[in-house]
């Protein structure tokens, strides 16, 4: 296949082009080489609808808000489903063309619906297939939920979990849905990824759509701490998934699922691979409006922080782990940072100091990715990317415009709704949700009355 380059939103222009013709064999990805929690010490059939292709999220709004410190508007939260009624839940995600249900994921193998603040009925249970336990702290499960852009007329989405073989597997696998469109088809389509994992943490998680049309994953870097896997650790390998977002065509089941333009599709590297240099990238998310992605990876003993990766990147990029814990070399937090001088590193948004309560987050240990605001409820939120951390009891805003952090600022409304802050969740209209796996709950951000 010709190279090229196209960044994130080029791509969705030419996107019906560049989708080849599949083969018979499922052409999964293998590579043989702590989310929640993580301390750093390291020790199918289609529902009956209109058949309208869907958007990926939320409409766009128009021009954006203007480049400046607008604080934040008051805020407060809802409840979503009834106290004690959610087991986990871990990411909350909604269906394209579906406006009144929220799919739910939780740790231990099931996709739950919610709708009108009540659980109607589960979506999907693949528990016996899940590597996991019981501990709250364990970062094994079911991890990761996308619906593809036309699930209205396909019934198609991608899971991410971790498999209960042996050795354990990071696996990305389709699924689709069944004649009821409450219920999916328990049988796994197709695996698009299967990576042999020897350690138990550090397995990233997060699936997102692009407004490209293809399906952005983020891996772990397989675990451990200071990622010792050999030299130069699998955050800086080329040759592994471990440590990396991929950038995946669904629909490229003769070629292992490589999006075209690719940084790595004619060699130097793995040709799934988008970028890489991270440690955890536990949740991420793309701003479907211009297709910036916002990356939460967690850091090692020191440092927590958020990168951004902008929509007209073309891929490639270092986000400089393991030789770099954020913006500071890794040997702050007694890693082995021998090489930082040799790389190219895409350098942080914001970084956090580690259990300071002076930081945005205070007490953080574990940054938590959110969503930019894109909906229409709280019009003065517009714009913003809000944050947390799973220790932190705090949640924080971000706005980027014209490649710089503009403002940050900590949302003092949200501060203490319920601990361990594991996701956030957009929903079709582009509102807001906190996913806390520590209490069980979900709570939707809303205006202050």
């Amino acid at each position: 296949m010709e190279s090229f380059s196209m960044h994130r939103l080029g791509v969705f222009f030419a996107f019906g082009a560049l989708i080849l013709t599949a083969c018979g064999d499922d052409g999964t990805a293998t590579d043989t080489g702590t989310a929640p929690g993580d301390t750093g010490t390291g020790d199918s059939t289609v529902p009956t609808d209109s058949g309208t292709p869907a958007d990926t999220g939320p409409a766009d709004t128009g021009t954006p808000p203007p480049c400046d410190a607008t604080p934040l508007p008051s805020l407060a939260t809802q409840p979503v489903a009834a106290p004690a009624t959610l087991d986990r839940p871990l990411y909350v995600a909604p269906a394209p063309g579906n406006s009144d249900t929220l799919w739910v994921v939780q740790r231990g193998g099931q996709i739950v619906l919610v709708r009108g603040d009540a659980i109607v009925g589960t979506y999907l249970d693949v528990s016996d297939r899940i590597g996991t336990s019981t501990d709250r702290g364990e970062e094994r499960g079911l991890l990761g939920l996308a619906f593809h852009p036309d699930y209205a007329s396909n019934g198609r989405f991608f899971i991410y979990y971790t498999s209960d073989e042996s050795p354990m597997k990071d696996v990305v696998a389709e699924y689709g849905v069944s004649g009821d469109a409450d219920v999916a088809n328990n049988a796994e389509v197709r695996r698009l990824v299967a990576i042999d994992d020897s350690q138990g943490n550090h397995n990233g998680g997060m699936l997102a759509f692009g407004p490209d049309g293809f399906l952005y994953v983020g891996v772990g870097d397989e675990g451990g701490g200071c990622d010792n896997h050999g030299d130069p650790g699998n955050g800086q390998s080329l040759d592994t998934l471990f440590g990396k977002i991929l950038r995946l065509d669904v629909d490229n089941m003769a070629g292992d699922f490589v999006a075209a333009g690719n940084p790595f599709e004619s060699g130097g590297g793995l040709p799934q691979i988008w970028s890489y240099g991270l440690r955890n990238p536990w949740r991420f998310s793309i701003d479907q409006t211009n297709g910036d992605m916002y990356i939460g990876d967690v850091g090692q003993n020191e440092i927590e922080e958020i990168s951004i990766d902008p929509g007209t990147s073309t891929g490639g990029e270092n986000f400089g782990w393991r030789f770099f814990e954020a913006d500071r070399q890794s040997s702050v937090s007694g890693c082995d940072d021998t090489g930082a001088d040799t790389i190219t590193h895409h350098e942080p948004a914001v970084v956090i100091q580690q259990d300071s309560d002076t930081e945005l987050l205070r007490g953080s240990c574990s940054i938590t990715g959110g969503y930019v605001y894109r909906g229409s409820a709280i019009p003065d939120l517009q714009g913003q990317y809000l944050f947390g951390d799973w220790c932190s009891r705090d949640v924080a805003s971000l706005r980027y415009c014209e490649g710089a952090v503009a403002s940050t600022e900590r949302a003092m409304d949200l501060t203490s709704v319920a601990g361990g802050l594991a996701s956030f969740g957009q929903d079709q209209a582009g509102e807001l949700y906190l996913v806390f796996l520590g209490d069980s709950e979900i709570h939707k951000i809303v205006a202050a009355p």
